[in-house]
This record gives structure tokens, sequence and C-alpha cells, in this order.
């Protein structure tokens, strides 16, 4: 007996002919996956999270070792790059703001119209001065 929370599908593969593109429900996604993860070159562009996720393991368990260890070394700079220039943008912008609001000041504007328009509150408007 099973509950509600199960669904029992039976496919036979050789029979599943669906392309990438023609895949409507979840159920033709993995169906889909099973049948074609080992043959594909490349991620399909209009898969389900999921699957995508078990085709980049499916990807890491073909590879050695030593190719698995440079895959995560190279995952591992990517990240740790788009973590600099996230952080560079950051300071960017903070210091492009502070400069507006320090030439804002020396020209006189009103300190309300300048944490209006550059966000920054009171106590950082008359650090700048």
């Amino acid at each position: 007996e099973y509950s509600d929370d199960i669904e029992l599908i039976f496919v036979e593969l050789p029979k599943f002919n669906k392309q990438a593109h023609q895949l409507n429900s979840l159920c033709d996604k993995w169906i889909f996956f099973i049948k074609n993860a080992g043959d594909l070159d490349c991620i399909p562009k209009d898969i389900a999270v999921e699957q995508r996720k078990a085709f980049e393991i499916i990807n890491e368990a073909n590879l050695s070792e030593s190719e698995l260890y440079t895959q995560h070394k190279r995952e591992e700079f990517i990240r740790i790059q788009k973590s600099a220039i996230n952080m560079a943008t950051q300071k960017g912008i903070a210091e492009g703001t502070n400069k507006v609001a320090k030439k804002l000041l020396q020209a006189g504007v009103d300190i309300d119209i300048i944490m209006k328009t550059t966000g920054l509150n009171e106590q950082q408007v008359r650090e700048l001065v």
C-alpha cells in the first residue's frame, strides 16, 4: 500500500523520445534526465534547478580525482574573484556617494537634501566636513 505522497510512474525509456524543448512536466524532465544524462554535451537551458544539480553531480562523478580537485579550485577562485569584485563595487559606490555629498556640502546644499539624495544619515554627512 502506498500513501498519497508517492506516485509511481512506469516508463519504457526507449520509447521516450522527447527533446529538451518538448519537456512540459516535471515528470518529463526527470525521465529526460534519466535517459540522456550520460549522453549530453551540455546541460539544457530550460531545465529545473533540481535536474541542473543532478547533471552537475554526474559531471563531477565522471572526473578523476585530480580533475575534480582542479575543478573545485577553479570554482573557489571564481567565487573569490566575484566576492572581490562585489566588495570593490560597494566600496566604489560608497566613495562616490561620499564625494557627491561632500561637494554638495561645499556648495551649501542643506543637509536634509543631501541625506535624501545620497541615503547617508546626518552623522555620516557631518563627518565629511
